[in-house]
């Protein structure tokens, strides 16, 4: 039986991907990290919780299209260490609020390094995260929570960008 007093369509998450939720030059932006990322030797996407569970499908559909791509959804891996002897790599770090200690701890010991590129996904690109970062996809998006810490705050506009960035490279790939 369909709930009589919940007023949210079940398709409001289409108006998730409206225009007006990504800043106008997210193409460019786009572009610009999908350039960078075919020089690149590793591609780690980082985040926890819900972010987490969007590594894991955008390290996988990276790898489908030739990337050593790799999910870091544990804050405490040595990732350091297994990047020692690599160079060019990218870090892309999924987070809605750019806020998490422990995502802002990991990215911290990134930031400002010669052979990586550090890329924010969240909705605040004036977050702890975002100031740490070579280049910021943002995105507009309501943060819902209940239970005070779980978290139910749409994923569908990361998972846009992570798709379009996919695709993006695929092109770049196809025409080289």
């Amino acid at each position: 039986k369909v709930p009589e007093s919940e007023n949210r369509s079940l398709l409001s998450g289409l108006e998730r991907l409206k225009e007006e939720n990504f800043p106008r030059d997210i193409e460019t932006k786009i572009w610009q990290i999908a350039e960078k990322m075919t020089e690149c030797e590793n591609v780690i996407f980082f985040g926890i919780g819900a972010s987490g569970a969007m590594c894991e499908y955008a390290a996988r559909r990276f790898a489908t299209i030739g990337f050593n791509s790799y999910p870091l959804i544990d804050s405490t891996y040595p990732i350091f260490s297994k990047l020692r002897n690599t160079s060019d790599n990218m870090l892309i770090t999924l987070s809605i609020t750019g806020t998490t200690t422990e995502i802002v701890e990991m990215v911290h010991g990134f930031w400002n390094q010669p052979d990586c590129t550090t890329v924010a996904i969240t909705s605040d690109a004036n977050s702890t995260l975002a100031k740490m970062s070579d280049y910021i996809l943002e995105y507009d998006v309501d943060i819902r929570r209940v239970n005070r810490h779980e978290d139910l705050t749409s994923q569908i506009p990361c998972l846009f960008l992570i798709e379009t960035l996919s695709e993006a490279v695929s092109q770049l790939e196809e025409n080289k």
